[in-house]
């Protein structure tokens, strides 16, 4: 007997449901809510800490926005928006894999990758 909890798939099997006459809509409406969701929670969670920085003294706005990172933070920086593309993209992905069968011809966490590297 195992103490491990047992593994849940990352994307479910089966057919997924549609809700709109192109298949595709439905994929963009998932990244888009997804979005949505990542972005609503981010804003709260920012506001929330400039607020409690700049009430106890310890920081102004003005200084994030003067802020450079290092060359470790910017590694850093680029991992986690990889990760993030990675939730947003799940049902691009899923798409993208059921459409070429694992043979693309440039595997979809390359252009992930690229992406997430790109200064913005």
């Amino acid at each position: 007997m195992t103490d491990s909890p047992p593994r849940i798939p990352r994307v479910a099997k089966g057919e997924r449901p549609q809700s709109f006459s192109d298949p595709a809509i439905d994929t963009l409406l998932g990244v888009v809510m997804s979005l949505v969701a990542e972005l609503s929670v981010t804003r709260d969670r920012l506001e929330t800490l400039e607020r409690l920085l700049e009430t106890r003294g310890v920081l102004a706005r003005e200084a994030i926005e003067a802020y450079e990172m290092t060359a470790y933070e910017k590694a850093g920086r680029a991992a986690s928006r990889a990760a993030y593309l990675d939730r947003v993209l799940r049902a691009v992905r899923a798409e993208f894999e059921d459409l070429s069968g694992g043979r693309a011809a440039r595997p979809l966490d390359d252009i992930i990758a690229d992406f997430a590297a790109r200064k913005f």
